[in-house]
């Protein structure tokens, strides 16, 4: 049985993964989930957000997960 995600977007993901790594105490937070889209998704950092409402697909978000793991 396929596992069911709700769609996010990348700004969606970059919101969450700041709040995620700041609460580990990561003190860039948002500039390390900025790095870890632009690997995953191939982007310029600007590229985040011109695009920041495009969803990710399921295979990107699965090797997002791992990165963040």
């Amino acid at each position: 049985m396929a596992t069911i995600t709700r769609p996010w977007r990348i700004i969606d993901l970059i919101n969450w993964g700041t709040d995620h790594f700041a609460e580990k105490g990561i003190s860039n937070a948002r500039r390390e989930m900025e790095w870890f889209l632009c690997d995953v998704l191939d982007y310029q950092r600007i590229d985040l957000y011109i695009q920041f409402e495009d969803l990710l697909h399921e295979n990107n978000l699965k090797k997002l997960r791992e990165m963040v793991q």
